[in-house]
């Protein structure tokens, strides 16, 4: 983080994102919080008024993540994980360690692979070994758990 940076910052009481610049960074953090204090100067906007509350979003790097849809994400056996869908059509659960939720998506830390295909709406009908066959939608293809016999 440094002085002037760009930082996007979401007013509870605004429908949409300001976007600010680092004005101040205190160099040394609170002992017992371990919070650092930084000012942000945001644009003249007549709605800004005291006592509105903020969130900030400062991005200090990037990094490469696998995302899973959380409506595919399920129990079985007091574990967490998806149904993953092998070459040869057949369901499988695989335990999962999830890290971060946002927006509707889980971050995986271990366990899945970047181009695997997942079950990413699963009901009761899904279940170990089971068939799955591709169902296609104006938006494209997607797969779809159904049990077969």
């Amino acid at each position: 983080m440094a002085q002037d940076m760009a930082v996007s910052v979401k007013i509870d009481a605004f429908d949409s994102a300001v976007e600010g610049r680092v004005q101040r960074i205190v160099p040394s953090a609170d002992p017992l919080t371990r919070r650092f204090e930084v000012t942000i100067a945001l644009p003249p906007d007549q709605r800004l008024l005291p006592g509105l509350f903020g969130r900030a979003e400062i991005v200090l790097g990037t990094a490469t993540a696998t995302l899973v849809p959380a409506r595919a994400k399920t129990q079985r056996g007091g574990l967490d994980g998806v149904f993953v869908v092998g070459r040869d059509q057949i369901v499988r659960f695989r335990w999962l360690r999830f890290g971060r939720e946002r927006n509707g998506t889980l971050e995986v830390n271990a366990g899945l692979s970047p181009g695997e295909t997942i079950v990413t709406r699963v009901d009761e009908a899904v279940r170990e070994g089971a068939i799955v066959t591709a169902t296609c939608a104006d938006d494209g293809c997607a797969r779809t758990g159904g049990a077969h016999d």
